[in-house]
């Protein structure tokens, strides 16, 4: 599951801070392995900064929406 379907998946359940947990994660893994692959150069540096940017506004996002919701409630 990427972060997408997780994201997106949070406004048809009651189980969103599972989900945007799960999110987080994913974009963690993901920005490991982009870092591996510039390394490798299999990525040039200018798309993995791209990719970066990118990768970083949408985990301000769904950190964002992590810390706006009160602890122990999953609705």
């Amino acid at each position: 599951m990427g972060p997408a379907y997780a994201t997106i998946s949070t406004k048809y359940t009651k189980h969103r801070q599972r989900l945007l947990e799960d999110a987080n994660l994913t974009l963690e893994i993901l920005r490991f392995q982009m870092r591996l692959a510039k390394d490798l150069q299999c990525l040039k540096v200018e798309s993995y900064g791209f990719a970066a940017k990118s990768i970083d506004e949408i985990g301000r996002l769904v950190g964002g929406w992590l810390r706006s919701r009160p602890e122990g409630i999953d609705a």
